[in-house]
């Protein structure tokens, strides 16, 4: 037997020999279609019910559009989650295009590494944040994201192939990886995600409401709709 502790706000749990994490996942805390290990979130009511403590925008977040936006959606998300990339590749064009580019979204995306499912999470997070370094963070992720089959092996030879793609100066890549310093960095978001009881990836907060990809474009309507846009 073993416990497991995990960031899904399911605790410590005793598990069978044998049995996967994933399977685990699956009896304890349910999975749904489009997320890495979390639950679906139905709207109701006005638009949904914020949460009791949303996220607020912070001078080290990764941020795209306009700062009076209407709305504000942030998503917590995994690198190496296959949901996430589906996400990225799928719906985020529409959402930047549609929402973010037009001045009706501000969108914020943080790290929410789900290191006992994904080995490589965590590394690919630091990675990302080395690119922050050099102004290319969301190119960067974009080129994580855009093959569902490298999404799954993010080495560090991967990753700083992912770099020399996106046209990084390796020089400068390579030291702040050899630095090892971005850890901090991307604790930081995983403590936000924490205090909020994320429950898997990808997960978002739109105006504090959590939803998920399934239901996030009729939350962000209807806080649209709401704010009189």
């Amino acid at each position: 037997m073993i416990h497991q502790k995990n960031r899904f706000g399911l605790g410590t749990r005793r598990i069978g020999a044998g049995m996967t994490a994933v399977a685990a996942i699956f009896m304890l805390g349910g999975m749904d279609s489009a997320s890495c290990p979390s639950t679906s979130v139905p709207i109701g009511g006005n638009c949904g019910t914020a949460v009791s403590n949303p996220p607020q925008v912070l001078a080290a977040d990764h941020i795209l559009g306009e700062a009076d936006a209407p709305v504000v959606v942030f998503e917590y998300s995994d690198l190496q989650c296959p949901f996430c990339g589906s996400f990225d590749r799928n719906q985020f064009p529409t959402l930047q295009s549609d929402y973010i580019d037009t001045g009706k979204v501000r969108f914020v995306f943080r790290h929410f590494p789900l290191t006992n499912l994904h080995a490589d999470a965590q590394r690919a997070a630091e990675a990302s944040e080395c690119a922050a370094d050099q102004d290319m963070f969301f190119e960067y992720i974009k080129a994580v994201f855009s093959d569902a089959t490298r999404q799954q092996n993010l080495s560090a030879a991967v990753l700083r192939e992912i770099a020399d793609e996106v046209g990084l100066d390796l020089t400068a890549y390579d030291a702040c990886i050899a630095a090892a310093a971005k850890g901090p960095r991307v604790e930081q978001d995983v403590n936000s995600g924490t205090a909020l009881g994320v429950p898997g990836t990808p997960t978002f907060y739109v105006n504090g409401i959590q939803t998920n990809s399934n239901t996030l474009k009729d939350v962000i309507d209807c806080e649209i709709t709401k704010a009189g846009g």
